[in-house]
């Protein structure tokens, strides 16, 4: 049983204190009080490690705690605990995982938005987990340290776009990155350490490229969008996403304006990505304490998912398929909501209608440029420049 300890503010002498009151510890054996703020993304304290204390008063520490033998999720401090300093009385049988998730990103910097259309009622937890439109907010926030941003609608996607753009905006914010919730990305060892190291190094070339607030880039793709990097000043150049074109293909919409004013799409290699239509049983393998050989056979399940996925798309033609995404109205049982049925349809076909209406073509290319407008960031490239400036 992991065991925390909370407080408001405290100095080191009173953690010091707190710390020799709950341990035991004696006067003539005062704890080594060590402050760090880069510990290793995965990795165990010291065998004389008595406590730990994570600073989380302004959201900036995360911990979650596995045992060593067999990797089990014990316990986890994250961004339910905002605003305090947290003191967990250690077990040298334990090891940890840091601010950075399963694939290097810090928690702090992300955020789920629930578009469920049911955010109330998954943030009061009264949502049957067999539902499709379920969310565990309370595993998100307490296990991951993820924050979720509830929206009180279901949005569409180019609803969503714009809305990101909004909150970018209204937080200062001068780029971000988003992600399909389909999408499962594993690091590439042939490219870097982990994908949020190449995040890094793309951020750093795109400095190196364009300077610091440049609207020249609109978006850089990491395997299409599968994740995208979206430059917030570009939108003042293109405009938002046009809600007319609610699904599919309202992205041809918008990168196509995008190379109509001129701008750079840029693309970059980062990791393996996964584009699967069902949920993974063991979302923890995809950790580093999960082990070598579990994550070899996580990728092997994530390929065969991938495969699988890939077919269906074949049989139903793709981007002129209307069940493409239907796995999101799948409930645990296997029924389908009619939240995806004949009315959601509708909405694509009326937008690829729409689309056509306005650009005379089906084609996603709508351009009028040439392709030489994605400029590949190739990874060589951003390695070099991430190697000399680590030197």
């Amino acid at each position: 049983m992991v065991k925390k300890i909370r407080f408001d503010d405290a100095s080191d002498n009173e953690l010091l204190e707190a710390c020799k009151k709950e341990t035991g510890a004696s006067d003539n054996n005062d704890p080594i009080w060590k402050i760090t703020t880069d510990p290793q993304i995965n990795s165990s304290f010291p065998d004389n490690t008595i406590a730990v204390v994570i600073d989380v008063r302004q959201q900036i520490g995360a911990l979650r705690i596995f045992e060593n033998e067999t990797g089990k999720f014990l316990d986890g401090v994250g961004t339910e605990e905002k605003g305090k300093l947290v003191m967990i009385l250690w077990n040298k049988s334990w090891n940890y995982d840091t601010s950075y998730l399963a694939q290097g990103w810090p928690p702090s910097q992300i955020v789920i938005f629930d578009n469920t259309g049911h955010a109330t009622e998954n943030a009061e937890g009264s949502v049957d987990p067999y539902m499709h439109y379920f969310l565990n907010h309370t595993h998100i926030r307490y296990v991951y340290g993820v924050a979720v941003y509830a929206i009180s609608r279901r949005l569409t996607f180019a609803e969503c776009q714009n809305l990101f753009l909004h909150v970018a905006q209204r937080e200062d914010i001068y780029d971000f990155f988003w992600a399909h919730q389909d999408v499962v990305v594993m690091q590439d060892e042939t490219l870097y350490p982990s994908p949020f190291e190449a995040v890094v190094a793309e951020k750093r070339e795109l400095v190196r490229r364009f300077g610091t607030r440049s609207p020249n880039w609109p978006i850089g793709y990491f395997d299409y969008d599968k994740l995208a990097h979206v430059n917030v000043l570009a939108a003042d150049v293109i405009g938002l996403w046009d809600i007319r074109i609610p699904y599919y293909p309202s992205d041809c919409d918008y990168y196509g304006r995008a190379r109509r004013a001129g701008l750079y799409i840029l693309d970059f290699p980062a990791a393996r990505f996964f584009d699967v239509a069902v949920c993974l049983t063991n979302p923890q393998a995809l950790f580093a304490s999960a082990g070598w050989s579990t994550r070899r056979r996580l990728e092997s399940t994530l390929k065969s998912m991938a495969v699988s996925k890939a077919a269906g798309d074949k049989w139903w033609h793709f981007w002129l398929s209307d069940r493409r995404n239907i796995w999101q109205g799948r409930n645990a049982d296997g029924s389908l909501s009619p939240d995806f049925g004949d009315g959601w349809r509708q909405q694509i076909v009326a937008g690829r209608k729409f689309f056509k209406h306005k650009w005379g073509t089906s084609e996603c290319d709508v351009s009028c440029r040439n392709e030489s407008t994605i400029v590949s960031l190739a990874a060589t490239q951003a390695r070099k420049v991430w190697d000399a400036e680590a030197a």
